[in-house]
């Protein structure tokens, strides 16, 4: 028999909450399986199976329980008994070579159906979806689950935009090649295409490729699940005679710079 122990997680953290349970009580779980989430004013962690066994739960979803206190076990003398798994469920675990030891069942009591044995087979993909008000049939957007943890710091973060001074910093970089690049072509440049090669095209490209290298910032976050665009749509704020406009350039990472330019010029 081993126990399952409420974590210390930080200094003068002395009681955690039992967020959630992955598994169910008597349920037969294999070694370093994750089992359920605990959480603190500090941190959210996932604690695995310490041995293969028959999990007992002693203390529920939502208990607030002292570090240090035993919240489970698991039994490392029991065996998975055979009434688990349904026949069907057995027949296309033998088709398929599958321990069933690995699969969480979702019937009663735990018991594995065919249909999990066939969920268990499938490879975990992550779905494109189209964006539903953007009249641009080749956009998409990716979305992807948040972890607890993760869910909890962006919690926070939100609380402290709202609540801290929110401040501005610059940082310089050296201009001198795409300077030296836009004097030597920007005469042929206009003669040839009709417009002026100016900065924000080397600007915009130069945004694509950050946005490409960390991608969260060109996401955002709904309920619990983080919204890839694997898109790009730049505004440019642009000065004219009717004042400060900002058009956008759909899908510019797949414009080049005279493509931009007339764009913006339009």
């Amino acid at each position: 028999m081993n126990n399952i122990i409420a974590p210390n997680v930080g200094e003068s953290i002395t009681v955690v909450s039992i967020l959630k349970w992955l598994k169910k009580d008597g349920q037969f779980v294999t070694s370093g399986e994750l089992l359920l989430e605990i959480e603190s004013d500090k941190a959210t962690v996932e604690l695995v199976a310490p041995s293969t066994g028959v999990l007992k739960i002693l203390k529920q979803n939502g208990a607030k329980v002292p570090v240090g206190e035993i919240i489970g076990t698991v039994d490392d003398a029991a065996n998975p008994s055979p009434t688990h798994l349904a026949p069907s469920a057995r027949k296309a675990a033998l088709e398929k070579k599958i321990d069933t030891t690995l699969i969480a069942g979702t019937g009663k009591d735990g018991r594995v159906t065919k249909g999990d044995v066939l969920q268990f087979t499938q490879p975990a993909t992550v779905q494109p979806i189209m964006k539903g008000t953007n009249i641009y049939a080749n956009t998409y957007e990716r979305r992807v689950a948040m972890s607890t943890l993760r869910s909890r710091i962006a919690e926070r973060l939100v609380q402290a935009q709202q609540t801290a001074a929110i401040l501005t910093t610059f940082n310089e970089i050296d201009m001198s090649k795409v300077i030296a690049l836009r004097n030597k072509e920007k005469e042929n440049f206009k003669a040839k295409h009709g417009v002026a090669l100016s900065f924000m095209s080397f600007f915009t490209k130069a945004s694509i490729e950050g946005l490409k290298v960390v991608p969260e910032i060109n996401a955002y976050v709904e309920d619990n699940t983080i919204i890839y665009h694997d898109y790009y749509d730049i505004g440019i704020a642009v000065g004219t005679d009717r004042g400060l406009v900002v058009p956008v350039l759909r899908d510019v990472e797949k414009m080049n710079f005279v493509e931009m330019e007339k764009t913006l010029t339009e």
